[in-house]
């Protein structure tokens, strides 16, 4: 899945080894491991794929960030940093106590993010954030649960647990 620089929507095909236009516009788009696609628009609507409709279903509420683990972990962020987690059964977000500038979810249920400072947090569901030693710009968490990030300085680094 991509957008381009216009806000439209591909999906890449393995059968034909082409980019298919998919109807919508998007800011950003978000895959998961099981093929949960997310998406903002620039008005930071939310939408959630329809793959059995081949259509967008709007989740109301607006984000800036979004970031798609599975259908069970997608985690966004508000224009205040405020975090919020997909609940696909109520099909609305719900509020999770943090702030942060950067969040990412993986397909296993991590969480990682980092806030306005640096300061890198791991998502525990028994205490909600555990502070993690050290300073980021950004986090990811890969398709195989590794955790990577971007110092300060540049540099990429891989947490090992």
């Amino acid at each position: 899945w991509g957008i381009n620089t216009a806000g439209q929507i591909y999906r890449w095909s393995q059968n034909s080894l082409t980019w298919n236009w998919i109807p919508g516009s998007l800011s950003q788009i978000a895959v998961g491991a099981d093929d949960s696609v997310v998406g903002i628009n620039s008005a930071g609507l939310t939408y959630i794929y329809n793959h059995a409709q081949s259509t967008w279903a709007q989740i109301p509420g607006t984000l800036t960030q979004i970031s798609v683990g599975s259908l069970s972990s997608i985690w966004g962020l508000n224009g205040a940093g405020q975090i919020y987690h997909y609940n696909p059964q109520s099909n609305q977000w719900d509020s999770v106590p943090g702030t942060l500038s950067e969040i990412s979810a993986g397909f296993d249920g991590e969480v990682w993010g980092v806030n306005a400072i640096g300061q890198i947090y791991r998502y525990d569901p028994v205490t909600t954030w555990d502070q993690i030693p050290g300073k980021l710009a950004a986090v990811i968490v890969a398709s195989d649960g590794a955790i990577w990030g971007l110092d300060p300085a540049g540099s990429i680094l891989r947490y090992a647990y």
